[in-house]
């Protein structure tokens, strides 16, 4: 019964472990730095948005009227290759995306000039990768 517990107990630790390496190897803050060095002149950074698994991640967010916003996406790869966004108003209508499917296109950043105050969707995903570690950035310029 004791060797039972102490091979219970020791299987316990090492799956504790292999989790915490896991998760301790997708490091957003460098990449949430370089997100925010690419906003640019005139945009006030509003959020950072972690992403890591190969499900990628979603997220919500109130935009307000009048206001431009820009998310730019950053992982590993130069131009962010293999994580993109994809942007959903109230109604569950894709208004943006960083991807293009045709031409398999990545694009770093999307821009939005919203028309209309409300609640919005983030889905950040990943395609063509085995790095399952990104950052999203979001600003706002008036």
């Amino acid at each position: 019964m004791k060797m039972y517990l102490n091979l219970l107990l020791g299987g316990v630790l090492y799956l504790h472990l292999l989790i915490d390496t896991a998760f301790a190897q997708c490091n957003i803050e460098p990449l949430a730095e370089k997100g925010i060095k690419n906003l640019g002149n005139g945009y006030t950074f509003l959020k950072t948005y972690p992403v890591s698994g190969s499900e990628g991640k979603k997220y919500s967010y109130i935009f307000s009227q009048g206001t431009h916003y820009v998310i730019h996406l950053s992982n590993s790869s130069h131009n962010s290759l293999g994580v993109y966004i994809n942007m959903y108003d109230s109604n569950n209508r894709k208004i943006a995306s960083s991807y293009n499917q045709e031409t398999n296109t990545f694009y770093p950043a999307i821009s939005f000039d919203c028309q209309r105050t409300g609640i919005y969707q983030l889905e950040f995903k990943f395609i063509h990768t085995k790095d399952y570690c990104a950052a999203g950035v979001l600003g706002m310029r008036r």
